[in-house]
């Protein structure tokens, strides 16, 4: 089994080198960072570390940022991906683990669940989320799709609004939603989804948008 680590990254130099040497010596296992633009040297210390890199030419957001990188891996001949975030916030090795362990989650959607969230709203949909579709943590930056459920969708749909519209919408069966245990450091930096009340207000409304 072969894994692609996907890993969208908008001015992360300070934090993407502590990513890549988590995993770029797992067996089977490659990396590909897609540079959304970054004004840093988030390119230049990808190349240092000698791992796939796509840069675009300017900061097209973190949803286009994952289809960059989906679109890549259903071209390719790798079985599994899992995206990973820039900032080291994320662990991925449990999911990585999963799909190595239990290899028949072909019909399976693997989504990370964080002991501690970052905002107050992530905790209270969780609740919502956790009871009515058996999803622990919508929000968590990890997630692994199968390309047999990929090929059935819009990859637009997939990554809409931070996965919210693909799970609530797209997958209605609760079995195969599969919650994953992950770790992680604290940021070094700004969130992508900004501080304070704006974060929660992006987040609510990307939730509210799809679900309503």
């Amino acid at each position: 089994m072969t894994i692609l680590i996907i890993c969208p990254a908008f001015n992360e130099a300070d934090n993407i080198g502590k990513v890549i040497t988590r995993y770029k010596n797992l067996p089977d296992t490659s990396m590909l960072v897609i540079d959304d633009g970054s004004a840093d040297n988030t390119s230049l210390v990808c190349g240092q570390h000698g791992v796939n890199v796509i840069r675009h030419d300017e900061n097209l957001g973190y949803e286009k940022a994952l289809q960059t990188g989906i679109d890549y891996f259903l071209k390719s001949t790798f079985d599994h991906y899992v995206i990973t975030d820039a900032d080291n916030e994320i662990y991925v090795n449990n999911i990585i683990l999963e799909l190595r362990n239990y290899g028949c989650h072909e019909q399976y959607v693997l989504i990370g669940q964080r002991k501690h969230k970052n905002r107050l709203i992530e905790y209270i949909l969780s609740v919502f989320t956790s009871y009515r579709y058996n999803i622990n943590d919508i929000f968590c930056g990890s997630k692994s799709i199968s390309k047999n459920i990929l090929k059935k969708h819009d990859i637009n749909d997939v990554t809409k609004n931070v996965f919210t519209y693909f799970v609530i919408k797209k997958i209605n069966n609760r079995e195969i939603i599969k919650n994953i245990p992950v770790g992680g450091e604290k940021r070094n930096g700004n969130s992508r989804f900004g501080n304070g009340f704006q974060s929660e207000f992006i987040l609510l409304k990307a939730f509210l948008k799809n679900y309503v």
